[in-house]
């Protein structure tokens, strides 16, 4: 587990998470590093943020059914789902 979706911070979008990887536990002297996730699939997204801000719905994929994508981040928007029934 990478973290928990949630929204404790100071957010005006809803629920949703923030991670980074980087090479160091320091938040001045680390640098960012690439990263993919080994799997994941894609439901749909928004057209975007403005639409996710003024709470419209996502969009789903155009055949309806999740796109399991491998080796490779989300794109901007997207509406993904991290489980093992996939």
């Amino acid at each position: 587990m990478i973290g928990r979706l949630g929204n404790s911070g100071s957010s005006s979008i809803g629920p949703h998470l923030h991670f980074h990887v980087s090479d160091a536990n320091s938040p001045l002297g680390a640098e960012g590093l690439p990263f993919v996730f080994t799997r994941f699939a894609r439901l749909g997204a928004f057209a975007s943020i403005e639409e996710l801000i003024g709470g419209h719905k996502w969009v789903a994929n155009p055949d309806g059914q999740p796109s399991v994508r491998r080796l490779e981040r989300p794109g901007a928007n997207a509406v993904v789902r991290f489980d093992d029934g996939l």
